[in-house]
């Protein structure tokens, strides 16, 4: 796989496979338990509400449901109400999935809105965005294969990062960290901002807070050579970056990233 095959995968099953088996046959360190159990979370949630057939007392145990999915991926503790709905075996299965499940749920339910919400949650791992040690400052990128000094493997076996040097700032993480806890994803654009205004030229992850992501033009219309040049992109404008087509969700790698949780 190559990243215009990531970029333009119609569904997520190639994606998760990629993700589980890419590395030699290992998972990449970038597929951590808790992005795949968010993720299985994600599309079970966009089921959930795009199903207008279900009965209200279904719909809302189900979302329970989710809620409490959400916290487990986390590793926080749920109250035994939360488990007391109908929805606890659907709540037990997201706890306990991994690559595996992931796979098997996206094989069931073939959709191409669950390629994006994969690419939401773990980005783009072609063009990863560079991260800084602690320790010593050295760049590295958190993209495929594993992370050097995040496993304290590095020359100066650092074990922490932080998104930029010139630019970052440890409130950002306390927002960022917020804004995650609170699922208030409107505030992202803000937080954009508050980066663009700080200097940061990372453009991948301050498109995706303003909630673009990258347009893969994978062919001109059959125009001639002449004419071309004048064809516009209806997704992006020939701006290179189209809305995204599913919402923010727990998990959002460019969130991950300023809470420096990227690779958990």
């Amino acid at each position: 796989m190559n990243s215009g095959d990531y970029l333009t995968a119609r569904e997520a099953g190639p994606l998760v496979e990629y993700a589980l088996t890419g590395a030699g046959g290992r998972r990449f360190a970038w597929a951590a338990d808790r992005k795949l159990r968010l993720f299985n979370v994600a599309i079970f949630w966009d089921a959930v509400r795009k199903n207008h057939s279900l009965k209200p007392r279904w719909r809302d145990e189900s979302f329970r449901a989710c809620e409490a999915a959400k916290k487990l991926a986390d590793g926080s503790l749920v109250t035994f109400s939360e488990f007391s709905n109908i929805s606890m075996y659907l709540v037990m299965r997201t706890h306990d999935m991994m690559g595996a499940t992931a796979l098997e749920l996206a094989a069931e339910r073939p959709n191409d809105l669950d390629a994006h919400y994969f690419r939401e949650i773990f980005g783009n791992p072609f063009d990863p965005v560079p991260v800084y040690c602690n320790v010593c400052d050295e760049a590295t990128t958190v993209g495929p294969g594993y992370c050097a000094f995040g496993t304290g493997q590095g020359s100066c076996q650092g074990m922490t990062w932080r998104p930029g040097i010139d630019w970052y700032e440890p409130w950002m993480s306390t927002l960022a960290e917020a804004i995650y806890k609170n699922e208030e994803f409107d505030e992202l654009p803000k937080l954009a901002d508050c980066l663009l205004d700080k200097g940061c030229a990372d453009e991948a992850l301050v498109k995706h807070l303003q909630g673009f992501e990258p347009c893969v033009k994978t062919s001109y219309p059959p125009f001639p050579n002449n004419m071309a040049e004048a064809w516009t992109c209806a997704d992006c404008n020939n701006t290179e970056w189209r809305p995204l087509r599913v919402p923010h969700v727990k998990g959002c790698w460019a969130l991950d990233v300023l809470r420096c949780r990227w690779g958990e």
